[in-house]
């Protein structure tokens, strides 16, 4: 569905970075555009006592294309569904209210 993305296009993918000099610098993860640019960075430590799922968190971050792209056709089936199921009835909007969350999702990932 792709409906003018503002992001770099994917897919993207993850790459283990080379350990640096630094002593508490284990595991860093790029993310790569489908060019192997990097487009962003997850840091095993962010705080000094706060370590993070640096791996999960680059993984969910490369997927983020593909999630959008989803998101989109899922909503654009469920609602096709649902209008052809209940157009014209009272019950319409008690279930349209369901698929909120995924309309917020796509508007936060498209900046909307």
């Amino acid at each position: 569905m792709n409906i003018s993305a503002k992001h770099t296009a994917g897919p993207w993918s993850v790459w283990k970075a080379q350990k640096s000099l630094d002593p508490v610098d284990r595991e860093n993860w790029a993310i790569l555009s489908s060019e192997n640019r990097i487009i962003a960075e997850a840091f095993w430590k962010v705080e000094t006592d706060e370590y993070m799922p640096v791996e999960a968190n680059a993984r969910l971050i490369a997927a983020a294309p593909e999630l959008l792209e989803a998101a989109e056709l899922g909503l654009q089936i469920a609602e096709a569904h649902i209008h052809d199921e209940y157009d014209g009835t009272a019950a319409l909007p008690s279930i349209l209210v369901h698929l909120e969350p995924i309309r917020a999702a796509i508007k936060k990932a498209r900046g909307t």
